[in-house]
């Protein structure tokens, strides 16, 4: 049997999930029809029956530093917001990059510093997406 404190806290987050729903966040809503919970997926109209669904706000995917062996071979990288484009290399077991700037200039970045500054296509600039992977 749950304590009063332990009531009290579960109300709490039911709380914050439905004003989340009200500020404009997204809702995800579970729901356990043979007693196996499914997959969690978007909620738009909730029904807030505690009792067969279980609600949270949505998880937003985060960007994280690829790992040495992830960085795609044979792409080029481009600073955002600039035309410039980069080829790089990828020493695996220090986890750096070092690019040719187009005036012949060499730098030398870590893994992590990409993704903030950085987009990398591997289809010789027809697209641009993230140096990173979203989780």
């Amino acid at each position: 049997m749950k304590t009063t404190q332990e009531k009290i806290d579960v109300m709490q987050a039911q709380i914050a999930v439905m004003q989340a729903l009200a500020n404009g966040e997204d809702i995800e809503c579970q729901i356990s029809p043979n007693g196996t919970w499914d997959l969690w997926r978007i909620e738009t109209e909730p029904s807030w029956d505690w009792s067969k669904f279980n609600y949270r706000i949505a998880r937003k995917p985060k960007l994280r530093p690829w790992k040495p062996e992830e960085v795609p071979v044979g792409g080029v990288l481009k600073k955002k917001n600039t035309s410039f484009v980069y080829h790089y290399n990828v020493d695996l077991n220090n986890g750096v990059t070092w690019f040719t700037s187009p005036s012949g200039e060499t730098r030398i970045l870590s893994i992590g510093e990409l993704v903030d500054s950085f987009v990398v296509s591997t289809d010789h600039g027809k697209t641009w997406l993230p140096c990173g992977v979203m989780e």
